[in-house]
């Protein structure tokens, strides 16, 4: 069992979304009905397939079309986000991903995405210092914390943090301890009896 209302807001970004499937003969039931952002859903659809078939010249004019109707909207990101991958281009990956935590900040699979391509892009001092900021807050995910955990836990005079995070992520998710486990791994040895204890 979930909140509608903890679920719509934990999924605002990536859903829920409908779909409504009806016989051919009777597609006049959907008349008069306006479902928000038809056009930019079906240039995204668009941009997809045509990545499908590794049409890439079609893909972009998408890309082209979404921007010029909201460069700031979530689908144009996603869209750029979409073509960054294709492309293999982590850079602008990156730019498409901080436009869509301007607009959804909490969304973890979000934070995620960022956190994969800092570590890839961007110095080991700007991963801890974002994570750090991304981490402020009681309700931050435990995925989150566990990464920050991995990153400090390669300098042993980061024990005790580490060791604070660790317990935190367990008050947080007492269930979460196989990812706890495993970032244990990379803890010296002296430091493991007390988190384990």
């Amino acid at each position: 069992e979930m909140s509608a209302d903890t679920l719509l807001e934990d999924q605002v970004f990536s859903g829920p979304r409908g779909m409504v499937m009806i016989p051919k003969d009777q597609v006049s039931l959907l008349d008069g009905i306006e479902l928000k952002d038809t056009e930019f859903f079906d240039h995204f659809n668009q941009l997809n397939l045509s990545l499908q078939e590794h049409d890439r010249v079609a893909a972009l004019k998408e890309l082209e079309n979404l921007v010029a109707k909201d460069p700031k909207h979530r689908l144009t990101f996603q869209a750029r986000r979409t073509m960054a991958f294709y492309d293999g281009n982590d850079p602008e990956a990156l730019s498409a991903v901080n436009g869509l935590l301007e607009l959804f900040p909490k969304d973890i699979g979000l934070q995620l995405a960022k956190q994969s391509l800092m570590r890839e892009l961007g110095t080991r001092d700007e991963r801890l210092a974002w994570l750090e900021e991304a981490c402020k807050g009681t309700e931050t995910n435990p995925h989150l914390l566990l990464d920050w955990v991995r990153e400090l836990s390669v300098d042993d005079r980061e024990n005790k943090r580490v060791a604070y995070l660790l317990r935190r992520i367990l008050r947080q998710a007492p269930d979460y301890l196989g990812a706890i486990y495993l970032s244990l791994i990379h803890i010296s040895e002296p430091t493991r009896p007390r988190l384990i204890s």
